[in-house]
């Protein structure tokens, strides 16, 4: 902190504690001067000293959260826009491209975020994007398009961001949950499909005509998960899932049982 008319800094203890000494009664101002990206409020403190001490003369530090912009063009396999595609951001949400086929997200908070692009009859290359928001630092991710091939395989274009609902049918347990929500993530790289769940986190799976499926076989949570997984794609965009799992934690009795519920395209 600076006060009217010193030049050396008042600087805080490690509890945050100052104590100003001035060498005769008058009117001062007071002003924090903070590292790093935090603000204070107030700015400043005019404090008259008479002669008895000024106490409370406190501030409040807020850290001041840089914002990014992600942005980004989608086109078609001949470099022609794509207009009106959706893309859609893990935790933020879907936007659309404009008639030049670019997309802008600004006022994203620093941490990792997954993208994807969706249109109906297209496959977008990459499938499943993620990328890292530091220091307020924007990032560019570009989407190419290509129509569906006929009569492929649907796993071929299971890549993207999906919310998950889950059920428990059979099986009684504190470590089983009754039920499981929230975001999933699908990605594929030839025969082999990566799909993480809440509850489950990731697993990779054989990719099968139209889904995937395989077994289950992790540590998560201090447990040991055991099982097997079945996704299968009634459209591009929604399949359903069925499985079954034991659990085992130390210090507590195993338990088992199945799970039935979807994977629908965010």
């Amino acid at each position: 902190l600076y006060l009217t008319g010193e030049q050396r800094p008042i600087r805080t203890d490690k509890t945050g504690t100052f104590t100003v000494t001035v060498s005769s009664p008058g009117t001062f101002t007071i002003t924090p001067v903070v590292r790093g990206n935090f603000t204070s409020s107030p700015l400043n403190r005019l404090v008259t000293v008479n002669s008895s001490n000024v106490t409370e003369l406190n501030f409040s530090l807020t850290r001041v959260t840089e914002k990014a912009t992600a942005r980004g063009r989608i086109t078609d396999a001949a470099g022609a826009p794509l207009s009106n595609t959706a893309v859609q951001i893990s935790g933020v949400g879907r936007i659309t491209t404009d008639a030049n086929g670019v997309f802008v997200r600004s006022g994203l908070s620093s941490g990792n975020y997954f993208l994807s692009a969706n249109a109906a009859g297209l496959t977008f290359s990459p499938s499943l994007r993620q990328i890292k928001i530091t220091n307020g630092r924007g990032v560019t991710v570009n989407f190419r398009g290509r129509p569906l091939d006929a009569g492929a395989n649907i796993a071929t274009y299971l890549s993207g961001l999906y919310t998950v609902s889950l059920s428990r049918t059979s099986g009684q347990c504190a470590a089983l949950p009754s039920s499981i929500s929230g975001a999933a993530t699908v990605s594929q790289t030839k025969d082999r499909v990566r799909v993480s769940l809440p509850n489950l986190g990731a697993t990779t799976l054989r990719a099968t005509s139209n889904g995937f499926e395989g077994v289950v076989s992790k540590r998560r949570l201090g447990c040991t998960l055991n099982g097997n997984v079945k996704g299968t794609y009634s459209s591009q965009d929604q399949a359903a899932v069925t499985g079954n799992l034991e659990i085992v934690c130390p210090g507590q009795s195993n338990c088992s049982g199945s799970f039935v519920g979807t994977l629908k395209r965010q």
